[in-house]
Parts: structure tokens; C-alpha cells; sequence
């Protein structure tokens, strides 16, 4: 009659360590958070040069023909007209035609620094646009342009910085790499050229900085302070195609499953069967340690990841957006191809997609895992790997906190914890040669200030930007 009583008890008592656990997931002892920090670097000196640099067209394209190969060249040169002293005490030497390197000479070349951007910029239609995307109009308390954001406003923060402290004597502790691509956006080969020529000069990168996280107001659901994003590793890239087949014909006589209709059902089993949740060092220690400051009952949530895993997966596949990628492999269909004509059936339909890989997988598992849900369909799998997950880099030693001192120097009143980037950058090829490998934009960024990234109007705010380049300063102070 009262066996009734035993599961209850058994809801309660779970319930109950939950809450215990929640209770002793607090913020550490003494933590106060601290006020923002005024900027203290003038706006329009940085701003003029970004705005000038934006001018350059250096749009990427996979074909080479539709580049205009002047506007690359316009962009190097305008480097060393608008950072004097950049040009005259480093020396510079350019890589595969895109590829900027400029060579400060530190204290030391026992653990040297790589500064890395990318100077190249993907297609613009000019339609729709409040400025002109390459006017690199200072209006509004904006620069605007394309590239803004995404990526020259770091390296004009980084040339900034080290062109103002160089004019002041500054000598940094150690050798500085400013290393520049030009074709990031299209996964082309100019840091790899780039890293072999580091590698052949016998340069051994002891920390490598490039684009990534930011300082951003929603980091986790229920966290209301800001939060310094480092990028300690990265997922990997891949497409995914899916191929159906059929006998074709005119479509007034059609079977009743069309090669259209097979490649709608395959991708619809991929999108209800996500890939599994996991947590990576990265996503654990972000959760662990921002978590504690965030309100219930998010609290209890980030306070126990382990035996809430089933609803917080469940959670975070039907929710998806930037949540769901960080806790698994993601894979989002892009492109489709089937028949040239509408009233013509299809020998042959494909649905191709993105997959962002979760560190702890690879290409190879990815497509083994589509075949497994789409066996006995017909169909057929491919996968073309474009890059690898990169591992996650070293946090907590001395070399971490050269680049978390910089940051809270900034940004005084965030939170600094590392996270998995969910794209690509070009930092991914030095993982297999530096355990210090970090992404960071340095940059305070709103959800909506993200969504400008290859959208219209791409525009930064002077005060960011400047705050931008106080970071640099900051940063190479140390390194």
C-alpha cells in the first residue's frame, strides 16, 4: 500500500542534493565585482586608420579571377604609410603574396608572440546598406565598413598599439610576430605559409593571439555580469553531402518516392537526431566557473551539469543557436541540388551541410555516425574534411595569466573564463605547434553587434575601438 512512498522519496531526495549542490556552487569568497574602467586612448587616431584600411577592397574569392590583386597590394602599402614606426623598426617580409609578417625584436626570442589577423573581407552587396560598405565613413560614433568587425579592426588595433608604444622607446621582453592573412574567409593557404616561414626561421611560437571571443553581456542563460570569452580551442569544419538517387522521367508520372522526396526524408532524420551533447574542457570550465554567478534557477543547472546532462540536452537541440554549438557536433544543411527543369524528375538529388565538430571527434566520425542513420535508405554519404578540431590550449599557468591580466586590465568589471569557439580561424594551424593558442577580439559586443558580422552595415564604435587598441597595449606590456 505504501509503495507508492518509494519513488517520491526517492524525487525528493533527489531534488534535495541537487539544491545542496546548488547551495555550495557560489562565486568564491571575497569576490567583488569591480567597476568599468574609462578609456583612456584618444578615439580618432585609431579610427582615421581603420576607416582608411577599409577603403581597400580586399574581398576573397575561391576563384582568383574575381579578385582585384591591386586592392591587396593598396592595403600592404597603406600598412606602411599609416604605422611609421612599425615600418621602420620591423622588419617585414611578405609570404605567399597575401601574407603579412612584421618582426619586432624583443629583450629575448626565448618565447616569442604571434599577433595574428586577417585583413581579407567576404563579398558585399552594396544594396541595403545605411553607408557605403567600403566608405569607411567615421559617422554616428561608428566607423563603418565591411571588415569593421570582421577582422581589421584587430589589426589595426594591434599596428596601433605597437606603433604608439615603439614611438615611446617601449622594447617588448620578448620577439612579437604581427602576422596578417589575406584569405582567412576562404580557408585559403596564407597562414600556413605564413607558420612554415616562422618554422624555417626557427621561430617557435610560445603564444599565439588571434580573432575569436569578446567581452559579451549574455555568455551563459541566467548570467547577468559580463564575461571575457577566450577561445582556448575551436571545432572543426566539414561538408556534408547526402545523395539520393532515382530513375528520371517527366514529373506529370511520378513514383510515389522521388529522389527529391528520399533526400527531404534523409535530412529530416538528421535534424531529429542531433549529435550527442558533450562537454568539452573549455564549454565545463566556462559553465563551472561563470556559472556561479548566475541566478536561479540557472544556478542549480550549471551546478549540476553531470545529472541534468539528459535535460540540458534536450534542452539544447530544441532550442539550437549558439547554446546547442557548444555542447555538440552541429550540422546545418546549406545547399541543395536536383533538377534543372520543374516539370523534369531527377536522376539524382543532394543536400549538402555544414558540420561544426566538436573537439573529441573528427570527420571520419562524423560521416560514420550519418551513415549509421541513414542505412537501409539508399542513399549515399560523403564527406569533405576542410579542418580538423584543434585541442584545447593550456589555461591556469603563467602564460595564461599574461593574457587574462591584459583583459582585466580592459575590462575590470567582467568575468574572464575560456569557451570553445564554434568557427574557424586561422590560429588553428599553429595548435599542432603552440599550447598557447587562444582566441580573443578583444572586443565589448552585443548579440545584435555579432549579427552585423557579413551582414549589412558592419560597423565598430569608436569607444570600442579604442578600448581595442588600450588592450594591445596592455597585452604586449607583458608579453
Amino acid at each position: 500500500m505504501l509503495l507508492w512512498l518509494i519513488p517520491l522519496l526517492l524525487v525528493l531526495g533527489f531534488v534535495g542534493w541537487l539544491v545542496y549542490r546548488t547551495m555550495r556552487f557560489k562565486p568564491p569568497a571575497g569576490f567583488r565585482q569591480a567597476g568599468p574602467r574609462p578609456v583612456t586612448v584618444p578615439e580618432m587616431p585609431i579610427a582615421v586608420k581603420l576607416g582608411e584600411l577599409l577603403q581597400c577592397q580586399t574581398v576573397a574569392y575561391r576563384d582568383p579571377a574575381l579578385e582585384d590583386a591591386a586592392e591587396f597590394t593598396r592595403f600592404q602599402e597603406r600598412l606602411q604609410e599609416l604605422f611609421p614606426n612599425v615600418a621602420a623598426n620591423c622588419a617585414r617580409v611578405l609570404v605567399a603574396q597575401k601574407g603579412i609578417i612584421y618582426r619586432w625584436v624583443g629583450q629575448s626570442q626565448e618565447a616569442p608572440a604571434v599577433l595574428m589577423s586577417h585583413y581579407d573581407v567576404v563579398p558585399v552587396q552594396a544594396e541595403g546598406w545605411t553607408k557605403p560598405p567600403f566608405s569607411g565613413e567615421i559617422a554616428e560614433g561608428f566607423v563603418w565598413g565591411r571588415g569593421a568587425l570582421d577582422t581589421k579592426c584587430t589589426l589595426t588595433a594591434a599596428m596601433e598599439a605597437a606603433d604608439g608604444l615603439m614611438a615611446k622607446g617601449f622594447v617588448p621582453l620578448n620577439d612579437i610576430y604581427l602576422c596578417f592573412s589575406g584569405d582567412e574567409e576562404i580557408m585559403g593557404p596564407t597562414a600556413e605559409a605564413i607558420l612554415s616561414a616562422l618554422q624555417e626561421w626557427g621561430v617557435q611560437p610560445a603564444f599565439v593571439l588571434d580573432e575569436g571571443g569578446g567581452v559579451v553581456p549574455d555568455a551563459l542563460p541566467g548570467l547577468h555580469l559580463p564575461c571575457a570569452l577566450i577561445g582556448t580551442g575551436e571545432k572543426g569544419l566539414a561538408e556534408l553531402t547526402v545523395t539520393a538517387r532515382a530513375v528520371p522521367g517527366h514529373a506529370a508520372m511520378p513514383p510515389r518516392h522521388t529522389a527529391v522526396g528520399k533526400l527531404a526524408a534523409a535530412v529530416r532524420v538528421i535534424e531529429r537526431w542531433p549529435w550527442p551533447l558533450r562537454y568539452t574542457p573549455p564549454v565545463r570550465q566556462l559553465m563551472e566557473d561563470a556559472g556561479r554567478h548566475a541566478r536561479l534557477p540557472w544556478r542549480l543547472v550549471y551546478a549540476n551539469l553531470s545529472p541534468l546532462r539528459p535535460f540540458i540536452s534536450l534542452w539544447a537541440a530544441m532550442r539550437g543557436g549558439e547554446m546547442n554549438a557548444l555542447l555538440r557536433t552541429t550540422c546545418a544543411f546549406t545547399a541543395l541540388a536536383g533538377s534543372k527543369a520543374v516539370n523534369v524528375l531527377p536522376d539524382q538529388a543532394s543536400a549538402t551541410a555544414s558540420v561544426r565538430i566538436l573537439p573529441g571527434e573528427n570527420s571520419k566520425s562524423v560521416r560514420r555516425r550519418a551513415e549509421r542513420l541513414l542505412r537501409g535508405k539508399g542513399l549515399e554519404v560523403s564527406m569533405r574534411p576542410i579542418s580538423e578540431p584543434s585541442p584545447p590550449s593550456i589555461t591556469g599557468d603563467s602564460t595564461w595569466q599574461v593574457l587574462t591580466e591584459a583583459v582585466a586590465d580592459t575590462w575590470p568589471e567582467a568575468l574572464i573564463a575560456p569557451y570553445l569557439f564554434p568557427a574557424c580561424t586561422d590560429a588553428r594551424h599553429y595548435a599542432r605547434v603552440c599550447q598557447h593558442v587562444y582566441r580573443f577580439s578583444a572586443l565589448a559586443w552585443t548579440r545584435q553587434d555579432r549579427a552585423l558580422v557579413h551582414s549589412h552595415d558592419e560597423r565598430i564604435s569608436l569607444k570600442a575601438l579604442a578600448k581595442m587598441q588600450a588592450f594591445y597595449e596592455a597585452l604586449i606590456s607583458k608579453l
